[in-house]
């Protein structure tokens, strides 16, 4: 991580076996997610650099995380062609979709009611309701 004023090196993230392949902050700006290579997302506190869990369940390459708007939700797309929501509160999976082909990327739309996800077959857009 960058100290964005100073340009100054602020620490170094360790963790993944192997490249890091995408990255979302929360909009707090206070956690980092990171999709590797490895088939896991890593989260981080952004202040410490440290560690807070890591989330398991792709049985291939992550290849992008995104929080939903209000922090309700991540997204990781992973190239097993599943799509898993985690729940930030206990960093458990909470919904998966999967599909022909491997997802690229994924983002939420700026209200939170819906996932758009890039694959290999298409674009996907998945509507989530709120309580």
């Amino acid at each position: 991580m960058w100290d964005v004023v100073t340009l100054e090196q602020r620490a170094v993230l360790r963790g993944h076996r192997g490249p890091v392949l995408g990255l979302a902050t929360d909009a707090a700006g206070r956690l980092l997610a990171s999709a590797g290579q490895d088939h896991t997302v890593r989260i981080w506190d952004v202040a410490t650099g440290r560690a807070l869990t890591v989330l398991e369940g792709h049985t291939q390459a992550v290849r992008e995380v995104s929080f939903a708007p209000d922090g309700s939700w991540l997204a990781s797309a992973g190239g097993d062609g599943s799509v898993r929501i985690w729940d930030p509160r206990t960093w458990t999976c909470s919904a998966m979709m999967r599909f022909e082909g491997t997802a690229r990327g994924c983002a939420w739309l700026p209200d939170g009611t819906g996932l758009v996800v890039a694959g290999s077959s298409g674009l996907y857009l998945y509507s989530f309701l709120h309580d």
